[in-house]
């Protein structure tokens, strides 16, 4: 009987979590990315709280266990946990597998949590008081997601080309990551030196 407990107290401190999102959404509008990430993440340790108790609850329950079906225990334990996180990336670096009832959380997740962006990066950029930021001049790092892995060159004057078209350029393009081409590889000029 030791399960009612353990999903209601579980159950109970996941909503008030969720109800304390609430009363932070309307008291501090400003902060909402940061405090709903920072409770949702407590809300998935609380669900993994709950969900490992009770899986060792179930695991410890009736007779003494021997130590052989002690550690078949906590292998089903591992499978437990194991299988669902294999499932997570497996459908990252395979949108189209994404059940559609997940898509909308899936999106929420790379969207806000995993992906790499060029402009928060330290590794890639630097911050720019008129242009909010610029490529860290000079460099050459690699900008990873689940879809591409580009190599960047940077010139000294913080623009994705080499030093000999800072003379006499061919084409000048201005913009975001459109412009920039993330996920398009090098220019051809670039791709072997």
């Amino acid at each position: 009987m030791l399960y009612l407990p353990i999903s209601l107290w579980g159950t109970g401190l996941i909503v008030l979590v969720e109800l304390l999102k609430k009363i932070a959404d309307r008291l501090f509008p400003a902060t909402i990315p940061f405090h709903h990430n920072l409770l949702t993440c407590l809300q998935v340790v609380l669900l993994a709280w709950m969900v490992i108790t009770l899986l060792q609850a179930v695991m410890n329950s009736g007779k003494p266990a021997r130590k052989r079906s002690n550690r078949i225990k906590w292998i089903i334990l591992l499978f437990a946990i194991a299988i669902p996180e294999m499932f997570f990336t497996y459908w990252l670096y395979h949108p189209s597998k994404i059940p559609a009832f997940l898509v909308p959380s899936f999106r929420y997740y790379y969207g806000n949590m995993q992906r790499n962006i060029i402009q928060f990066n330290p590794a890639c950029s630097i911050y720019d008081s008129s242009l909010l930021y610029t490529l860290k001049p000079s460099s050459r790092f690699v900008l990873s997601n689940y879809e591409f892995s580009d190599t960047f060159r940077i010139n000294k004057m913080g623009l994705r080309d080499d030093e000999n078209s800072l003379s006499k350029p061919a084409i000048v393009c201005i913009g975001d990551s459109y412009a920039i081409g993330w996920g398009a590889g090098n220019p051809k000029h670039l791709q072997n030196s």
